[in-house]
């Protein structure tokens, strides 16, 4: 795709999308407060799924609407760290207006959050000092600015230093920093970095954005990350040179996948424009693929963190789910760790609508006639009617972060745990499967609609049933 887009030098059609409602809308760095934040399609679409509870919902959406609070998290491992949290300590303990506080759930990694929207601190001139400050403290790797939400993955994901992590689709790169600095948390003293036996592999497809992902790493001045470009969903198969049939596999996996990316409607406002309900339909087949990619080169008694910045279902529990079943009881969701019992989050769903292009929603594969199960445009892991009850049961222990709980944006996180090794298929044998599967799902249609041409007549069907018509030859 990016090879077609430099030779036709061309956006595609999602890009080209954001572009046009982005001229629609207001200039955001000069008045924030003019963009449009509201959407009848998405309003329903929420509402019909019932992602949240019914008193809750007035409390969701205007949470959508407002600014996004700025937050930051200092490295545990640079000299000047203890200096930052007490300087940052002594003006909470002051208070007033702009003054920043810490995240409760998130003490382990000392974060703290502003008041200010992001765009406040870059224009007005009343926090000149303070933006300086920051831009400053970031170059040298002391802080990171990376939104609250976004740090419960890897909290979740619970890295040690000792532990093989992979970060499958990584830009830009603030959970993987995140994950570095809790490999390299047990600093022998400020600035010094331990000898640890860990490594993280950070990969992403974008060229450009792998690049900047390099850029994060640099910045904080680890050695123990390696820095990728390739497609998650082919993530290849690693071999020990001195033993070929010993495959590496990883302790730990962040899938934090590519998605429509409706739970960032607080920083990035023009998606109110450019949403459709079937955005969800064209990710799941991507995201379903990079997590089961994931779950094969996870080790067994490993983790594995599947996480989006959308409230979609057809994003998040349906994909969940979809691995569930393909994998049976060697894969398992667990439930989220203890010690983060101090956020506030709502269960996953285990019952959830598929849109229709047109309008209106599929509730089961069954309703779906052979011609459009031949399209490949639906699949039947989309959908809640088939999965069983040991897959159902499972689905609550996902955490969808709404952002009127704990003024955040919007995310998903489910904590996948491995049991037993998951026969590896290779591209070639998942090609024929799938040609296969479509083929036996044409060759169903094209026989309902030549039993639909051979029917009779209703009169005539009638009156063969009464006796009253002629014999024929045929008969």
């Amino acid at each position: 795709n990016r090879l077609r887009i430099k030779r036709d030098g061309a956006d595609p059609p999602a890009k080209k999308a954001r572009l046009e409602a982005s001229k629609m809308m207001p200039d955001c760095e000069e008045d924030w407060s003019k963009w449009v934040y509201d959407s009848d399609v998405w309003t329903k679409y929420y509402k019909d799924q019932k992602v949240v509870a019914e008193e809750e919902w007035d409390k969701f959406k205007a949470a959508f609407a407002e600014p996004l609070p700025t937050v930051i998290r200092f490295n545990p491992c640079h000299y000047q760290t203890p200096e930052h949290i007490e300087t940052f300590e002594a003006l909470e303990k002051e208070g007033g207006e702009g003054a920043p506080f810490r995240l409760k759930w998130a003490e382990s990694i000392s974060a703290w959050q502003f008041s200010m929207e992001r765009r406040q601190i870059r224009k007005n001139s009343e926090f000149k000092s303070l933006k300086k400050y920051l831009h400053q403290q970031e170059i040298r790797g002391a802080l990171s600015r990376q939104e609250a939400v976004s740090m419960i993955p890897p909290l979740f994901l619970g890295v040690e230093p000792h532990h093989r992590v992979l970060d499958l689709c990584a830009a830009p790169g603030s959970k993987t920093t995140q994950l570095l600095e809790a490999m390299n948390v047990n600093c022998p003293e400020p600035g010094l970095m331990p000898d640890t036996r860990g490594v993280i592999v950070a990969n992403d497809l974008d060229f450009k954005r792998a690049n900047l992902l390099t850029h994060q790493v640099q910045r904080i001045k680890v050695k123990n990350c390696l820095v990728m470009n390739m497609d998650a969903q082919y993530w290849p198969w690693l071999y020990n040179e001195e033993n070929d049939e010993e495959v590496l596999q990883y302790d730990r996996i962040l899938c934090d996948v590519p998605c429509t990316g409706d739970g960032t409607l607080r920083k990035n406002p023009v998606i109110w424009k450019t949403w459709k309900v079937t955005d969800g339909l064209a990710m799941h087949f991507r995201q379903a693929a990079i997590l089961g990619r994931g779950l094969e080169q996870l080790a067994v008694g490993g983790r594995l963190v599947y996480s989006t910045c959308s409230m979609n279902p057809m994003e998040n529990e349906s994909v969940v789910a979809s691995a569930l079943m393909k994998y049976g009881a060697a894969v398992e969701i667990m439930e989220p760790p203890e010690h983060l019992s101090a956020l506030k989050s709502i269960p996953g769903m285990t019952e959830w609508l598929v849109p229709k292009a047109e309008g209106g929603y599929f509730s089961s594969w069954d309703e779906l006639d052979s011609a459009m199960k031949a399209k490949n445009t639906y699949r039947s892991t989309m959908f809640h009617e088939p999965l069983s009850d040991e897959v159902r049961a499972q689905l609550p222990r996902c955490r969808r972060f709404p952002p009127h709980l704990m003024d955040t944006g919007g995310f998903f996180v489910a904590v996948f745990v491995k049991h037993a090794h998951i026969t590896r298929l290779s591209r070639r044998e998942i090609y024929y499967q799938n040609q296969k599967a479509r083929a036996a799902a044409a060759a169903e249609a094209a026989k309902e609609a030549e039993g639909a041409t051979d029917a009779p007549p209703a009169a005539a069907a009638d009156a063969a049933a009464s006796g009253d018509a002629a014999p024929t030859s045929a008969a």
